[in-house]
């Protein structure tokens, strides 16, 4: 791969992550204050408000379901990100992913309660849940690493979904994959955890 294809792959990359941070932003400022007028909102036309509140805020007919992240510091102001979540979903429609492992390792990072903190997020939004196995890095935190079984404790977050209209589970798993059989038990583990 020459040189310039790479810069040139960079600086596609750099301007995508660009115009999805433009987005949230958008999207939380709307949220927060619905007067608010977006930089990119210059006529009835040409407005990122309109796109992120209609119907292009779907994708090939599915709504864009946003998931909730793994923080490694707390992010201050007064908005939790289940409040986030939930009025975002109020205000665009979205459907949610809801990774149970990210709640448990901030959970575990941060000293809050993780099945308060689940019960806390729009749950009737929610289509996906994700689940993973984390490790402890050399200080001690925890890291959502997609590396290890999926902890008994993001199976119980799981349970708090019961009756949640899911489309799917899935069990993320990025290293040190296990066996066939272990992974279609964890597969089996999480669809009995979520009756």
């Amino acid at each position: 791969m020459s040189g310039k294809y790479r810069i040139g792959l960079v600086l596609f990359a750099l301007l995508g992550l660009g115009a999805s941070i433009a987005a949230l932003y958008v999207h939380y400022r709307l949220m927060v204050d619905p007067s608010y007028s977006s930089f990119c909102d210059v006529s009835a036309t040409v407005s990122c408000q309109q796109v992120l509140e209609s119907s292009y805020g779907r994708v090939l007919g599915i709504p864009v379901a946003l998931e909730n992240i793994s923080a490694p510091f707390v992010i201050p102001g007064a908005m939790s990100e289940p409040e986030f979540f939930a009025r975002l979903v109020e205000r665009t429609g979205c459907s949610m992913l809801l990774d149970v492992t990210n709640v448990l390792v901030d959970s575990r990072n941060h000293g809050f309660d993780a099945r308060a903190r689940v019960r806390e997020y729009p749950l009737a939004a929610v289509r996906q849940v994700h689940l993973a196995g984390g490790v402890r890095d050399h200080d001690g935190r925890w890291i959502d690493s997609h590396s290890e079984p999926v902890a008994a404790e993001s199976y119980a977050l799981l349970g708090e979904l019961a009756g949640s209209p899911l489309q799917a589970i899935v069990v993320e798993r990025d290293n040190k994959l296990g066996t066939l059989a272990e992974l279609v038990a964890e597969a089996l583990q999480a669809e009995a955890a979520c009756r």
